[in-house]
């Protein structure tokens, strides 16, 4: 028998892509950055089920995306940072921060980053997808406040990056 709480976000025989929603790995990020919270880490099954399944669910650029089984057509869905960054948050934060799979994202990631230190909230066809007032930064064109957040809080988690230029400029 498996475990009731990662069954329930990460049905049994379930595998990379083919079977899987978007919203698993969401939840599963989400399952392991509360488990962090209350002090498992990456030696718990539970968490390192997770992390496996996250890591699966990779793409091979190293970015994290809802893709079209999640939302329909979503074009430029794989070039939307805050999915990456929020994944990353809760690898960094259960252990798995300094693993090839999470680096390769965190490359992924800052390679994103806007040359004024923001992060936009994505592209679609080559340009860059439209912010909200309130999420718009003062300093910059196109940084989205929601996804630099959420890339500054990623790279802050990391043990290493959270020194970085990257996280400081976007502070």
């Amino acid at each position: 028998p498996g475990d009731p709480l990662l069954e329930r976000i990460i049905p049994p025989g379930t595998g990379p892509r083919e079977k899987r929603t978007f919203s698993s790995v969401w939840q599963a990020a989400h399952m392991m950055k509360a488990l962090a919270y209350l002090g498992y880490s990456r030696d718990d099954p539970l968490v390192e089920k997770g992390a496996a399944y996250i890591f699966n669910n990779q793409n091979k650029t190293g970015s994290w995306s809802p893709g079209k089984d999640a939302y329909g057509d979503n074009p430029g869905a794989e070039l939307q940072p805050i999915y990456t960054a929020v994944i990353l948050q809760s690898l960094a934060l259960a252990g798995y921060g300094m693993t090839t799979e999470a680096l390769l994202g965190y490359s992924w990631l800052t390679a994103f980053r806007l040359t004024d230190g923001a992060w936009p909230a994505g592209v679609v066809e080559g340009n860059y997808r439209g912010i909200a007032g309130y999420r718009r930064l003062p300093h910059s064109q196109f940084g989205c406040r929601t996804t630099t957040t959420a890339a500054a809080a990623a790279l802050a988690y990391h043990p290493e990056m959270c020194h970085g230029e990257e996280v400081k400029k976007a502070l």
